[in-house]
């Protein structure tokens, strides 16, 4: 770097070095721009332009180990330095060794005729690409996104695309781009092969909602119906034959019983809590990393249908990540009789924090629900947490962690959501010790 280079005008060069390493050389690398005070964010935001660019093969769980190391570059800034550096150590490695293929160069010219919309239906990937560079230049990123929802996106299914949107969306939102190509130009041409893939599912309606049952507790009324629900042995683990009219379809139609006096706000809160309460509660998880990502990708779904059009397009949104949601609890959540867990925030006694990771040390899962719901959510707990999640050798907790943290400052039922992400901590925590004794 010479004297009087700006950090912002090396990312391309950065991006270059970053592709020429191997991953026995990341450690020395880093180190020597350490030296040299390179700031924590320029690294991220060229790791990241390095993670999304395209490749020649890809694949869906390719995508979603892009979007768990975008999670991770989200997660770090609130860290500490040190926690903040070994995080990134790990992702280059770790992107060095998943994303070997050739990058797909940037080479738009002309987009073609159309517009967007229509090159997504066309699964076009480069008139999609061009697109979208035109609209993000013209109207910003907000306007790509609401370009997702109804109707010009009209099926909100099991699909990992919101999680990739909003992921690309948020860091777009902390750094400009290196070089021509904005961070969308995967999620574009990831979105323009989903609309012609024959995987795509027959959405579910959205249900005819009544007041015809009167819930007084609304989430205890909610996990009853889940686990009073009858399952085959066909479900279990199975997302697509729970997404049906006949499981996920009529779960929606009993929950709507209750729900028309809801407004939407509400009823995103009063699905946030079930998903809460539910992964407190539910006495066996299967496959907490297929789980994890369905739950976070829900979220984001809930976090895009607020750039709906209208009401009443952002209500369907709504329904659809409700389906999604039910859809994946009948699958991977075992029924049982699990009564919801009574939160009361209060305030932390002395010495609760410390007895809590302690009981998450030991692997006393009631134990840590038990103190996480009695300290509630205090900002250091949560950071505290999110920090642990990071740096957990699976996924699922940080997955865990983001279901949640994006609506932390709008919580209209004020309940602690700590618990949740504790307890697939330590759940996950006991899994990999059992899986590295065997």
């Amino acid at each position: 770097m010479e004297p009087l280079q700006s950090w912002r005008s090396i990312g391309v060069s950065l991006v270059e070095q970053i592709e020429s390493l191997a991953p026995y050389e990341v450690d020395e690398w880093i180190a020597n721009w350490r030296i040299h005070n390179l700031p924590l964010t320029e690294l991220s935001r060229a790791l990241w332009y390095f993670i999304i660019c395209p490749r020649v093969r890809e694949n869906a769980d390719l995508v979603y180990q892009r979007v768990d190391m975008g999670r991770s570059l989200l997660s770090i800034h609130n860290s500490t330095p040190v926690t903040g550096w070994a995080v990134v150590s790990h992702l280059i490695k770790r992107s060095l060794t998943i994303f070997s293929g050739e990058r797909i160069r940037n080479l738009l010219r002309s987009g073609g005729e159309g517009d967007l919309r229509t090159a997504w239906q066309a699964g076009s990937l480069r008139s999609a690409e061009w697109h979208t560079d035109r609209q993000i230049r013209l109207f910003g990123i907000h306007s790509v996104l609401a370009s997702t929802l109804p109707p010009a996106m009209p099926q909100p299914v099991p699909t990992f695309l919101p999680s990739l949107w909003t992921v690309s969306a948020r860091l777009g939102q902390w750094w400009p781009p290196i070089g021509e190509t904005p961070d969308f130009r995967l999620a574009t041409r990831s979105h323009a092969q989903w609309m012609t893939s024959p995987y795509r599912v027959t959405v579910l309606p959205p249900p005819s909602e009544s007041a015809s049952i009167r819930a007084w507790e609304p989430v205890q009324y909610v996990i009853d119906t889940i686990q009073e629900f009858p399952r085959t042995p066909e479900m279990s683990g199975n997302l697509l034959a729970c997404y049906g009219p006949d499981s996920a379809g009529l779960l929606m139609s009993r929950i709507a019983h209750c729900t028309s006096e809801l407004s939407n706000r509400r009823l995103t809160a009063l699905l946030l809590e079930v998903m809460a309460h539910l992964l407190q509660v539910s006495p066996v998880i299967r496959d907490m990393d297929q789980l994890s990502k369905h739950l976070v990708a829900v979220s984001d779904w809930l976090w895009m249908s607020r750039l709906a059009g209208s009401a009443h397009d952002e209500r369907a949104a709504i329904w659809g990540a409700w389906g999604w949601f039910l859809a994946a609890a009948l699958a991977f959540l075992a029924p049982g009789s699990g009564a919801v867990i009574r939160l009361s925030p209060g305030l932390a006694e002395d010495g609760d924090e410390q007895e809590l990771w302690q009981a998450y040390t030991e692997g006393n899962q009631q134990s840590a629900i038990t103190l996480a719901n009695k300290i509630g959510d205090v900002d250091q707990l949560w950071q505290d947490v999110e920090d642990e999640a990071l740096v957990s050798s699976s996924p699922a907790p940080l997955r865990c962690v983001w279901t949640f943290k994006p609506w932390l400052v709008e919580k209209p039922f004020a309940s602690p959501w700590v618990p949740a992400p504790v307890r697939i901590m330590v759940e996950e925590s006991r899994r990999m010790a059992r899986d590295g004794a065997e």
